[in-house]
């Protein structure tokens, strides 16, 4: 029987191998939940920490698919994917050229990472104003969706069957509030108090 290969996470090895061949979902054995360093530097530790539990540790959709840098490579598919795609080309060509930098931190919040989307990027409102007024039809958004999905097929997110039908069904839900919320230029939800954005559920 072949040894596995063991990758160095937080301090910790865990099980794995290379990326298989065929499709692109790579399998990811878990990352687990920071712990403070050796050095004395406070660790980041995230605001939502509902996750899956193995051994005891919870982890959070943002470390079981690696970080930031994973989602970076996602954005960046994604908005490489829809600039070309005729029926959602003309929206996003019309929108932030930061979009794929916005969008990483949007989905790392989302995921139950650090909170850059908010505290630095706007939060709710940053991105009820990106949508107000764009009229999103239906089918916009689901080829948003089906994109969506296929960048992450294609840049390797984890292919277990809990992380994608969570990250699925959230996608979906995100979606189909932005179209909502695209419909109207003066949405009830642009005046104060401001919403915070909540964080997807496993």
């Amino acid at each position: 029987m072949k040894s596995q290969r063991r990758y160095r996470v937080n301090n910790r090895t865990r099980a794995g191998g290379p990326r298989p061949a065929g499709p692109p979902w790579r399998t990811a054995t878990g990352v687990h939940k920071v712990e403070q360093p050796v050095s004395g530097t406070p660790a980041y530790r995230p605001r939502w920490l509902s996750g899956t539990r193995k051994g005891g540790r919870m982890t959070t959709m943002y470390e079981h698919v690696g970080g930031e840098g994973e989602l970076r490579r996602l954005a960046e598919r994604f908005h490489h994917l829809v600039l070309e795609d005729p029926l959602l080309g003309d929206l996003f060509r019309a929108g932030s050229p930061y979009h794929a930098d916005h969008l990483t931190a949007f989905l790392a919040e989302m995921l139950g990472g650090p909170a850059r989307y908010t505290d630095e990027l706007g939060g709710f409102i940053a991105l009820l104003r990106a949508h107000a007024g764009m009229r999103i039809t239906p089918e916009q958004s689901d080829r948003f969706v089906a994109l969506m999905l296929r960048a992450a097929d294609e840049v390797g997110l984890p292919d277990d069957d809990r992380f994608r039908k969570a990250f699925t069904a959230n996608v979906e839900k995100a979606a189909g509030f932005t179209t909502k919320a695209s419909q109207d230029d003066s949405h009830p939800m642009l005046q104060p108090p401001y919403p915070v954005l909540g964080r997807w559920q496993w």
